[in-house]
Order: structure tokens, then sequence, then C-alpha cells
């Protein structure tokens, strides 16, 4: 089944996981926020980076390692999904996929700053080692625009001097070029195109009709309900914790308001997502995934 027969045939509610994915600056994080906000049957999955504890370390890496990475935790990332799919009767929004991966490396190397045969290895390990572990009844949501309106929409971001690519027209030149010509070929699951230009508004409207989400306004309340932190604000407790932590490097902007998910408070940041629970204490969402490597990857045999 096409991509486009897919749209118009509304597959997306049979899945369990959606995935959003597509270049930078389209709407994927905040369409994700704002619907798992607005919708009780619909929970968010912050995108798949390492937690403060290993983020030197993985930085670090050279872009084959570091894809490597990034392939092998999206499969632990994909089984938490599943899980809290289970076992909570509710469907989960995951902001970005597997597919983000090799569209960075794919850009990568044609804009030479990775070698040409660096792809061509990431691509066959994932569809060696990794496709087979991704659900495959699961549908991946891609937001389509142009590299013109990803930079304008990007203009005000602070992260111009650290990541840089994000802001090279060459580079999402080539991510838009692996998402129109390769990305069909390798996803394991349904892909839709979802068209990301218009207002907020607009793209979130679209972005809920396509995953029939059922929006709604939902009361929050934004203070600890009880235990020694009764009364703080979640801003009290998550910026310590987060300048403490790596700051805006690690964990990125605020998107969208808290909310509560699981019973928790809750807020997402570019790169991750934390909760607070009854007594205060904040978890980053990516520590309730091992951050090993899955022992189980690997060739068959």
């Amino acid at each position: 089944m096409s991509s486009k027969e897919a749209s118009e045939r509304h597959v997306v509610p049979h899945s369990p996981i959606i995935y959003f994915d597509g270049l930078p600056g389209l709407g994927k994080s905040t369409a994700g926020v704002s619907l798992a906000s607005q919708d009780e049957e619909l929970v968010f999955i912050a995108e798949n980076n390492p937690s403060p504890s290993v983020y030197p370390e993985v930085v670090g890496l050279g872009g084959l390692d570091a894809a490597r990475w990034y392939m092998r935790t999206e499969v632990k990332r994909s089984r938490f999904a599943r899980e809290v799919t289970s076992t909570c009767a509710v469907r989960a929004v995951c902001d970005k996929s597997v597919l983000a991966t090799l569209a960075f490396v794919y850009a990568a190397a044609r804009v030479g700053w990775e070698p040409a045969s660096t792809y061509d290895l990431v691509r066959s390990e994932y569809l060696r080692d990794i496709r087979r572990y991704l659900p495959a009844d699961a549908t991946t949501v891609l937001f389509s625009g142009s590299v013109s309106l990803s930079l304008t929409r990007r203009e005000r971001k602070s992260d111009r001097t650290v990541r840089p690519l994000w802001f090279d027209p060459a580079f999402l030149g080539a991510q838009t070029e692996f998402f129109q010509q390769e990305a069909p070929n390798l996803c394991v699951n349904t892909l839709v195109n979802l068209e990301a230009a218009g207002s907020r508004e607009t793209v979130l409207q679209r972005t809920a009709e396509l995953i029939h989400s059922a929006r709604a306004s939902r009361d929050v309340r934004q203070r600890v309900p009880d235990g020694p932190e009764a009364g703080r604000s979640i801003a009290e407790l998550i910026d310590p914790y987060v300048s403490k932590r790596g700051g805006t490097a690690v964990f990125g902007n605020r998107v969208g308001p808290p909310f509560r998910q699981f019973g928790l408070l809750s807020q997402v940041f570019e790169r991750h997502l934390l909760s607070i629970d009854g007594g205060g204490q904040v978890a980053v969402q990516r520590d309730t995934w091992d951050d090993s490597e899955p022992t189980d990857l690997g060739p068959d045999k």
C-alpha cells in the first residue's frame, strides 16, 4: 500500500504506536505534546536521546558508533512504548523514529560531514540487525515541509552554534531527499504523509484528525499535591534539576506547558520528558528504559 493510499484510508487509528518524523521545526514535538496533554488515550514518548548520566560519552562518539547507539537504543524505546500501550490500554505518540538517525547519517554523508561509506554501512546494519525488532503494526507520520519552512521556524532557536547542520540548507535538503526516496523502502511499518505547512493550530488539527485524537481541555494542577514538596510548582522543582545536569545542551528548551501523564506532573523539553512524583522527585522518562545495548540484537544465526 502506498503512503498516499494509507493516508486516504486512515490506517493510523489501528496503530498502538505512532511515530512523528520529518525535518526539524515542522511541529512534530509540539503536536505530540499538545495531543497527549489533551487526549487521555494518548501518551507521549520523548525522542531517543542519551540521559544526562551518559550524555558526554554518547555525544563524543564518532558518526558510525553514534548511529549504532541510537539505532540499538531505539529498540529499547520501542519496547518501552509497546509495554506502555499493552499495560495501560493507550496509544503512544513517539517523537521521531529510527528514520531520524538514518536521515541524519544520510545527509551528513551527502554534505561531507561523514564519509560516503558511513551511510551504506549504517543502512546495512539497520536492515540486518535492527529493523526486525521494531513494531510492524505501528504507523510513522512523516511531517512534510520545505527546507525554507524548516529554517523559518527555527530561525529564533538558540542552538545554531552547537547544531549548525540544522541550519544548513544543503543538509536539510539531503534529509528531504532521504525522507522522499529512502524512507519508504526502509520503514518497517506504515508510512503516511502529513502536510506541515500552515499555522500551528492548523497543523495540530490536521494531525489530530489523521490519528483520530479526541482533543479536549484538561485541567492540570501544576503544583505538587502532597509530600515534602507539596505546594511547589513544577518549574520550581524541574529548573534546578535541569540546570545541574547540563541545562539546554542536554535537555533543550521547553515544549508546551506541563501536563499530567500516568498521574504524574510532566514537562516535555526538546530532547527529554521530565516527571514529578507526589513526593517531588524528578525523573527522566529516558531512564525508564534500559540505557545498555540490547544483548539479543544481531544477525540471524
